[in-house]
């Protein structure tokens, strides 16, 4: 293990989502630096690193650093990639394609339709496309340009980008109309799927998936994370991606690192290693950094003192390879105790979040924070998790929340509230909510879910064949708003099984009302809005008086856990719309069946 050695260190959270990222790239090459690590301070060099703070590696490890930071990422995101969604159509073309008349149905037909005008259209002829088509003509054409028409005797490659994209503007969508039968427009359909094949073979092709997934990467996750510079510079004169980013991020390093630095006389902001000058600053950060030349007054003294190292450079590049992306959505937990937990509860977050993606599922990021949760308190390592910053890209900007040691208890006592709730979606100002997402974004918040469930009852019963979640996954997020109640002792106490007692209490009058009245659907609906009124602008009052009403007219008496609920603002909404929800649901019977096995 002889020759230089690159020492990295924990930081920031930014830098630790890049020492991360670093991580994560050089071992999806086959480059391990924490076993390396391990290693070198097994044979005696404990006194140069400190494993639980450091990783290091040889300088040899940046050779091919390039290619390996576009590889991971590429290979990581395929399947959201637009290049990804473009060659992925390649087994359902040559199904449609080799369909018989029984089976080609024009449901196929429309799934080929949607395909070509919003996949491949969409991104064929995007900007960026187009600009990497033309460095992998340059890239391809070992024999030289030929000016006018291809000639296929030079076997000039430049022409098959030409072709390639003169496909696709002749790849139409099959027009069917009510009158015509798939089957008249098996020749229409046949020749689309067939140039659709065609385009996917040229596109398979390394240079094509390293330049066009290059740049979706780039303008998908890296963009995110920096801005500005390099490849995101649009001043720069090196158009290919690849070239630009080794010259501009790993050459430069490898040169510092090996550099004389002993008459260096600044230091860098981050590891404190010597640097010749302050020309290199955080300004490239996206959403957190400035330009320090310009803003002098976001410095000391209007010193810019922010100046930092090649190498740390380097390191904040690989932010993305740090993250995890579930389309929109990023998420790195800057478990900053240890090396070890940094890099094992973000696995761990990798893991199950790419797993779920598999599944089919979107928009996960706040089940992939659960589910490491989760997964630690199976594994006895509830410490590695406790008061630890999470970092979530969402809507182009960051927001960060604390894991704290009482949110950890709540998530640990209402696992099985959270896997009833995952699947439930929210349509709303045309977008599908997660409900999943949505209360764990509360939770860990800090706020609690009383408005959140009074907004999903109002939806619920305004248009209840709209609504893809039932009552019963409100009342499991009315059980995890209980749990968070106690963990802030807002409450001294409150039964959960009284909970479930006023829920039964709300079914009981839905019944009584459905038995004297032919009209109960509408009258429950009336006084389920008068309740939710009630409850939201927290007047018990109100509430008592709608409920007499209620029992008044089903001829019945108050149970007497009603009236707890004037102990208390929180236990009043709590037992308020455990009653609402039972009032409306009619899957009682069932969930307590499911409740007593």
């Amino acid at each position: 293990m002889g020759g230089k050695i690159i020492k990295i260190m924990l930081g920031d959270w930014q830098y630790n989502a890049g020492l991360v990222g670093l991580y994560r790239i050089l071992k999806h090459s086959g480059k391990d630096i924490q076993e390396y690590t391990r290693l070198y301070v097994e044979n005696g060099n404990e006194e140069c690193v400190d494993a639980s703070y450091e990783l290091c590696m040889p300088i040899e490890y940046l050779d091919g650093f390039t290619e390996a930071y576009y590889s991971y990422l590429i290979d990581t995101y395929m399947e959201q990639l637009g290049y990804g969604r473009i060659i992925s159509f390649k087994r359902q073309a040559l199904d449609i394609r080799d369909s018989d008349d029984a089976s080609l149905t024009k449901e196929k037909v429309d799934i080929l339709n949607s395909y070509i005008q919003n996949v491949l259209l969409k991104y064929m002829k995007s900007a960026s496309f187009k600009a990497a088509f033309e460095i992998i003509d340059a890239s391809l054409n070992s024999i030289g340009k030929t000016e006018g028409t291809c000639s296929a005797s030079t076997h000039n490659e430049e022409c098959v980008s030409k072709n390639l994209l003169d496909k696709v503007r002749n790849t139409k969508p099959v027009k069917l109309s009510e009158s015509e039968s798939v089957i008249s427009k098996r020749t229409a359909i046949t020749e689309a799927c067939e140039n659709i094949i065609e385009i996917i073979d040229v596109l398979e092709r390394s240079e094509y998936r390293r330049h066009l997934g290059g740049k979706n990467v780039i303008y998908n996750y890296i963009k995110n994370n920096w801005d500005k510079i390099s490849i995101l510079n649009p001043l720069v004169k090196e158009k290919n991606i690849y070239v630009e980013f080794d010259n501009y991020f790993v050459k430069s390093c490898i040169e510092y690192v090996k550099s004389d630095k002993e008459k260096h006389r600044y230091r860098c902001f981050c590891c404190d290693m010597p640097i010749k000058d302050s020309n290199i600053n955080l300004s490239f950060l996206a959403h957190t950094g400035f330009d320090a030349a310009r803003k002098t007054s976001h410095v000391w003294d209007f010193q810019n003192d922010v100046a930092i190292c090649e190498l740390c450079r380097l390191v904040y590049a690989c932010m993305p390879a740090g993250f995890i992306y579930g389309f929109d959505t990023g998420l790195f937990i800057n478990s900053n105790s240890n090396i070890n937990a940094l890099l094992n509860v973000n696995t761990r977050l990798s893991e199950g979040f790419f797993a779920d993606i598999k599944q089919g599922e979107r928009g996960i990021t706040y089940k992939s924070i659960v589910d490491a949760i989760l997964k630690k308190k199976k594994e006895g390592l509830r410490y590695e998790l406790a008061d630890v910053q999470v970092a979530i890209y969402e809507n182009g900007k960051y927001r960060f929340n604390l894991l704290h040691e009482e949110l950890l208890k709540i998530v640990y006592k209402c696992e099985e509230s959270f896997n009833n709730i995952r699947r439930g979606t929210l349509h709303e100002n045309k977008r599908y909510l997660s409900i999943y997402d949505e209360t764990i974004k509360r939770l860990l918040d800090n706020k609690n879910m009383f408005l959140w469930i009074n907004k999903l009852l109002h939806y619920y019963v305004s248009d209840k064949e709209a609504c893809r979640y039932s009552v019963s996954n409100i009342f499991q997020i009315l059980l995890i708003n209980t749990e968070y109640l106690k963990g802030v002792e807002t409450v001294e106490s409150i039964d959960k099984n009284k909970v479930h007692e006023v829920r039964k209490y709300g079914w009981h009058v839905r019944k009584e009302y459905s038995v004297k009245n032919t009209n109960a659907v509408k009258k429950i609906d009336s006084i389920t809005y008068k309740m939710l009124n009630s409850l939201k602008t927290s007047n018990p009052y109100a509430f008592i008086d709608i409920l007499v009403h209620c029992y008044m007219y089903i001829g019945k008496e108050i149970p007497k856990v009603l009236t707890e609920c004037l102990t208390d603002k929180d236990t009043f909404k709590t037992f308020g719309y455990a009653f609402v929800i039972g009032l409306n649901g009619v899957d009682f019977v069932k969930e307590k069946n499911k409740e007593d096995k």
